[in-house]
């Protein structure tokens, strides 16, 4: 399963090229590296899933993140890598976990400090602050 997302037609022009060029970053990263997935947090009673962009659902083990469950049906990035186990569905394994609400008050706390700056590249950098990249 690949984490392939398509632009949500909600989001501002600038908004959808990040995802154009993640999306495109995120396709040639092998699987098993280090890389960063989006989508909506959703839990169920045996398990928690990172609902894409594109329709697809893939669950999130937490081992290294803090416990998720205040997350559910929220938007958020998560790092971690992607496992295929030889049996059963592919899983992500997060080391974090960040709502996208607090990717935003910090995006606009770094708009404030530094105004210059796009509304892209202050996302990029307020989610790389949080996710601890």
């Amino acid at each position: 399963m690949t984490n392939k997302r398509s632009p949500s037609p909600t989001r501002t022009p600038g908004r959808q090229s990040a995802e154009a060029l993640r999306n495109g970053l995120l396709e040639i990263a092998p699987k098993g590296e280090r890389q960063v997935f989006w989508g909506t947090l959703t839990q169920t009673p045996d398990r928690m899933l990172l609902e894409q962009a594109d329709g697809r659902s893939v669950s999130v083990v937490c081992f290294g993140a803090d416990a998720p469950y205040a997350l559910d049906r929220q938007a958020v990035s998560v790092i971690g890598h992607l496992a295929e186990p030889e049996r059963g569905d592919p899983h992500i394994i997060a080391e974090r976990i960040v709502p996208h609400a607090a990717v935003a008050v910090r995006a606009y706390e770094l708009h404030q400090s530094a105004p210059g700056s796009s509304p892209f590249e202050n996302w990029l950098r307020a989610e790389h602050e949080l996710l601890g990249l």
